[in-house]
C-alpha cells in the first residue's frame, strides 16, 4: 500500500464506458450521471459530443473541486488508509441523505452501507484522487447544444444547491428540478419524483 499510486483518472473512466457502448453499439445515447458519474459522462461528452442526445447532472457538478473540496477528499484518503473501507462507508454514508430520510428510513441507509462492504480500499483511493484531480468542464456545457437535465438536492451538502444554480444557465437548453426533500441521494429520498423526472425528460429529448 505505501508505494502505491493512483493510475486511472476520470478519462480513463470515461473511455471504459464508452468501451461498453462500443462493444453494444449504442451511439447515440442519454447518460444519467449522479454525483462521481456526472463528472465521468461529462468527459465522454467532451471527446463525444456527437454520442448524446442529451445529458443529466443528477446531483452532480461541471465545476472542478475547490480547494477546500480537495482538502477535504484528502483527509478522507487518510482516513480510508487508515481505518479501512467499511469504517469510511459507515461514517460518510448518512451523511448523503437529508435528516428526515435518515431518522425514518435506518434499514436502507444500513443496506446501502452493507452493498459496500467489500470495497477495495485502493480503488476506493483510486476514485478520490480522480475527482481530486479532474479539470473544470463548465465550457462542455456551455457547448453542448442539445438538452441537459439538471437534477438537484435542496439539502446537498455534496453539491450544495448555489453551486448546481451556478451551472444551470451555462446550457443552450437546460431542464432544472430541485427535489426539496432530497440531499444527495434523490434517486432514494424522494424515489418517485425522481423517476416521474427522468421518465418525463427522456420522452420530451426521444420525441
Amino acid at each position: 500500500m505505501a508505494n502505491w499510486q493512483p493510475t486511472i483518472g476520470i478519462d480513463e473512466l470515461a473511455e471504459s464506458i464508452k468501451a461498453i457502448l462500443d462493444k453494444e453499439q449504442i451511439t447515440n445515447c442519454t447518460i444519467i450521471g449522479h454525483s462521481m458519474g456526472g463528472y465521468i459522462m461529462l468527459a465522454m461528452a467532451e471527446k463525444y459530443p456527437s454520442l448524446f442526445n442529451s445529458l443529466v447532472l443528477f446531483h452532480s457538478s461541471a465545476f472542478a473541486d475547490t480547494e477546500e473540496k480537495k482538502q477535504a477528499r484528502l483527509k478522507s484518503i487518510d482516513f480510508i488508509k487508515k481505518n479501512g473501507t467499511l469504517s469510511f462507508i459507515k461514517s460518510t454514508t448518512p451523511g448523503l441523505f437529508g435528516s428526515s430520510f435518515t431518522t425514518n428510513h435506518p434499514e436502507a441507509i444500513n443496506k446501502l452501507i452493507g452493498s459496500g462492504e467489500n470495497f477495495v480500499e485502493e480503488v476506493l483511493i483510486q476514485y478520490y484522487m480522480a475527482m481530486i484531480n479532474r479539470r473544470d468542464r463548465i465550457d462542455i456545457l456551455v457547448n453542448f447544444t442539445r438538452p441537459v437535465l439538471f437534477i438537484i438536492g435542496e439539502n446537498d451538502k455534496a453539491i450544495p444547491l448555489d453551486v448546481s444554480l451556478k451551472q444551470c444557465y451555462q446550457p443552450v437548453i437546460s431542464h432544472v428540478f430541485i427535489l426539496k426533500n432530497s440531499a444527495h441521494m434523490g434517486m432514494w429520498e424522494e424515489n418517485d419524483k425522481a423517476n416521474k423526472i427522468l421518465s418525463d425528460f427522456l420522452q420530451t429529448v426521444n420525441g
